[in-house]
This record gives structure tokens, sequence and C-alpha cells, in this order.
């Protein structure tokens, strides 16, 4: 029950820190099974980034994909999906920052 609160108190920073009008990362939804999100790259094309929040987190990372042939949203969605401790968590952006 803790981690389950610590989850929702996570979505609502990561919703007020990344709102649907965010100029480069957006959370459209969040729930505690479920994250959806919009990347929007440096030319403006926009990108649905999923993230999918299992029994195990925060001890596993939510399970990110993406439907999308970018290279470098692949990538960073690969390197998400390799977190471990902290970084396991629902605040992720920095990983689409740079791209």
């Amino acid at each position: 029950m803790a981690c389950l609160n610590v989850l929702k108190q996570e979505i609502k920073v990561i919703e007020s820190t990344f709102p649907k009008n965010h100029d480069r990362f957006q959370v459209h939804t969040a729930t505690v099974d479920e994250v959806i999100c919009k990347f929007v790259g440096p030319t403006g094309r926009q990108f649905e980034i999923i993230g999918n929040i299992t029994e195990t987190y925060p001890g596993t990372p939510p399970v990110w994909f993406a439907d999308t042939d970018d290279c470098k949203v692949t990538n960073a969605i690969e390197k998400l999906g390799q977190t471990s401790g902290l970084n396991n968590h629902v605040s992720t952006s920095w990983y689409f920052s740079n791209i």
C-alpha cells in the first residue's frame, strides 16, 4: 500500500512538471497502471510514449515503448528500460531532453 501511495504522489509530480502544454515532454494521462506521454522533437514531430507500470514497481522500471522507428526515441526508450534503483521512478523525462 505504501508503494501505491508513493506512485500516486509521483504521478502528481510528473503531471504538474510536464503538463499537456509543455513544449517538449507532456504527460497526457497517468494512472497507477500506465503513463501516456508525448515527446515533441526539435523539429516539432510528436511521438507517443507509453509506460506500463508493473506490480513490482518501483523495484523494476516501467515497461516503456513507442510506435516509431526514430532511432533517437528508441534509444531513449531502451535506456528507460535499463534503469535501476531511484532511476526506476516515473520521473524520467531527462532521457528525452537531449534528443
